[in-house]
């Protein structure tokens, strides 16, 4: 039977779904809209299932507040890349479902109710088959006040709502300071009552701990301890912290200074992280013996230019122009379709460089084996730098190491991609906070580093 374009297309904005996936399910319906919907839903089904073990580590967090600024709402839709997180029509899909989202009082009350002539759930099962992709709300938070305002970090990585005990006439313009305080600097709780006790005990016995290790009598830990505590509720509870606009004030002084009465009555934030810029490369280039540090500074600058830049950007022409012609589409169970085929990441590479450069395909090959042998090598080396320095450098130490890391080696390569993935962004973003501290109390060392360095040059 013939399907006319225009069937296609009304399948297509209906659906969302490709024009390729929406003919072929119209064919296979005999025609029937209904059928043809029916069978991409199946679709979707069918790549949910094949897809529930995949990490949805990417996507957009979005806030909106009612129009009597009493509530609001946070919804984040995960995905499983940041490339379908920044596609125009996932990010149209995100935006409908936090406004249907402010009319709901919880997450199962969200996913039940009508969208687009379906439950939530559904739809985000049938936009699993359609972007081919795993599609899941990951976050769903509610905040009511006399006054909720709220804040949308660039690139929709972040969210925050901040509530006000009243509607004073520049709250909106408080609540968004106060939104954007919570989104920069990520506290736990409101004030000292939101801490959870367990929280708070810890701290307690770590900063004990620290005394104990630097020589202090134990009867003098308990009040010690105490105002480490207090230091502890001023970094991480919301009203305590210093303001971000003005460093001398806390941000419970910010808004007294607004009006003696207004108090934060509470904050929802929910956010995205990747390990970019994490900052690994940097333990390796502090391994090197040079006279100069800034030297090696200045090499190591290079590196994200020549990775990033350099050689991500002519790869990605090459795809761009390689799909000129139409070569795949988007959708399916893996990232893109060619020849009903599903590829990914190094395999779109490969067929792209193949199509202009012949037995590129061994040279990519290699490329990736020679990345994951040298991968394995730099992190064992920067794995074995770390236990060395907490447990010292004998042959006892380095052996337990080693096995471990062989051990750890079989365990990353049977367990899921997603586990792996996960896991290993943890780690790269607790590695990177010391890197971040060691960068700022560093920066005149840095300097004078820098103006040795450069001064040589000059003289020579």
């Amino acid at each position: 039977m013939k399907i006319t374009a225009s069937e296609v297309n009304k399948l297509r904005q209906a659906t969302g779904a490709g024009m390729m996936d929406c003919k072929k399910a119209l064919v296979e319906a005999e025609g029937d809209f209904d059928k043809a919907v029916e069978g991409l839903r199946k679709k979707g089904q069918k790549v949910a299932a094949n897809r529930a073990d995949r990490d949805s580590s990417e996507g957009a967090v979005l806030a909106k507040v009612n129009d009597d600024k009493t509530k609001g709402i946070i919804v984040s839709l995960n995905c499983e890349t940041d490339f379908v997180a920044k596609n125009d029509s996932y990010l149209s899909l995100a935006t409908a479902l936090t406004d249907l989202a402010l009319d709901c009082d919880s997450l199962e009350g969200f996913l039940a109710s009508e969208f687009q002539g379906m439950t939530v759930a559904e739809k985000l099962t049938e936009q699993t088959g359609v972007i081919g992709e795993k599609i899941e709300i990951g976050g769903f938070e509610i905040l009511t006040a006399p006054f909720v305002g709220s804040y949308i970090h660039a690139g929709n990585k972040i969210a925050t709502l901040v509530g006000l005990s009243s509607a004073i006439d520049n709250a909106s313009e408080v609540s968004k300071n106060v939104a954007m305080q919570a989104a920069a600097m990520n506290p736990i709780a409101l004030n000292e009552e939101g801490v959870d006790a367990s929280v708070i005990e810890k701290e307690i016995e770590i900063a004990k701990d620290q005394l104990r290790q630097e020589g202090k009598p134990e009867a003098m830990l308990d009040n010690i301890a105490k105002g480490k505590i207090k230091r502890f509720f001023k970094d991480n509870t919301l009203v305590n912290q210093d303001y971000i606009k003005d460093s001398a004030i806390s941000v419970a002084a910010y808004i007294k200074s607004v009006n003696a009465d207004l108090k934060v009555t509470g904050f929802k934030r929910a956010a995205f992280s990747n390990e970019a810029g994490a900052g690994s490369a940097s333990i390796a280039h502090s391994a090197v013996k040079t006279k100069y540090s800034a030297s090696e500074g200045l090499v190591a600058l290079l590196e994200p230019f020549i990775d990033t830049v350099v050689i991500c950007t002519m790869t990605a022409l090459v795809i761009v122009i390689f799909n000129f012609g139409g070569a795949f589409q988007y959708g399916g169970e893996g990232a893109v379709m060619i020849d009903g085929v599903a590829y990914e990441g190094a395999g779109i590479t490969s067929l792209a460089f193949a199509q202009y450069i012949p037995y590129s395909n061994v040279f990519l090959t290699i490329a990736v084996v020679l990345f994951a042998v040298s991968t394995m090598i730099s992190w064992s080396y920067y794995g074995f730098q770390g236990w060395a320095y907490l447990f010292g450098r004998t042959k006892k130490m380095e052996y337990a190491y080693k096995l471990l890391f062989c051990v750890f080696v079989v365990i990353g390569s049977a367990a899921s991609l997603g586990s792996v993935i996960g896991f290993s962004d943890a780690m790269i973003f607790a590695m990177m906070v010391p890197n971040m501290v060691g960068l700022v109390l560093l920066a005149p060392k840095v300097k004078e580093e820098l103006n040795k360095y450069l001064k040589v040059i000059k003289g020579k």
